[in-house]
């Protein structure tokens, strides 16, 4: 007889959240408005998977090492808080699971550093300010086969910051049935801290430009300046 262990991480994914853990595919681009909570919604897809697979490696990459430490390692830390044998080394940025699975924090920046490296799964936060070469001579390869020759997913997040490869991406995902594209505006979610009211005092502070690209997920806003 199977048991079956189940762990309370303390997430609690939004609807929205949950609805997109459920539509990832191996290649995803979520375009997010500002406190829609990407960051969570990728740590802790990062930890679901570090947690049911065995001996992989799971990336998370912001355009600098120093970047991705300041936005991922608390939350990653404080959502594995409550998982026996967790081991967390912060100089190098790494978290070992007890599957033998480990999340590494990562720069693109220094994307050389990644060359050779089989990845089971990555997320790339704001893809907008990689290097071009990353995602298709450093990121891609690595993900034909992980340490143990199984093929890799990624999942770009983001808000918008005019027409560039981010935006690129996304418009690929939407014509290619291989991809998930999933554009949330804060206009079409209905998430209580971003009510009426508080929406309308941040467009009441920001140019319509800026309203536009950080809450709408307009990639042309920035364009009409």
């Amino acid at each position: 007889m199977t048991t079956e262990l189940k762990l309370d991480t303390g997430y609690a994914p939004h609807q929205y959240q949950l609805d997109t853990h459920e539509r990832v595919k191996r290649f995803n681009v979520l375009v997010c408005h500002r406190r829609w909570g990407k960051t969570v919604f990728a740590v802790n897809q990062l930890i679901h998977d570090a947690l049911s697979t065995d001996g992989g490696v799971f990336l998370y990459i912001a355009p600098y090492l120093k970047q991705a430490r300041a936005i991922a390692w608390d939350l990653i830390l404080n959502y594995a808080a409550h998982i026996p044998g967790v081991e967390a080394n912060r100089s190098e940025g790494v978290i070992k699971f007890p599957t033998g699975s480990k999340i590494v924090l990562a720069g693109s920046d220094n994307d050389q550093a990644l060359r050779g490296l089989g990845i089971t799964g990555v997320i790339c936060d704001e893809i907008a300010d990689f290097r071009p070469e990353t995602w298709p001579e450093v990121i891609r390869p690595a993900l034909s086969a992980d340490p143990k020759g199984r093929k890799g997913w990624v999942v770009f997040i983001g808000t918008p910051k005019g027409q560039n490869q981010f935006s690129e991406l996304y418009d690929h995902a939407m014509s290619d049935p291989e991809w998930y594209a999933g554009l949330y505006r804060a206009d079409e979610t209905d998430l209580p801290w971003l009510d009426d009211d508080e929406l309308s005092l941040a467009r009441a502070a920001m140019s319509d430009n800026q309203y536009r690209q950080e809450f709408l997920c307009d990639f042309t806003a920035s364009a009409d300046n």
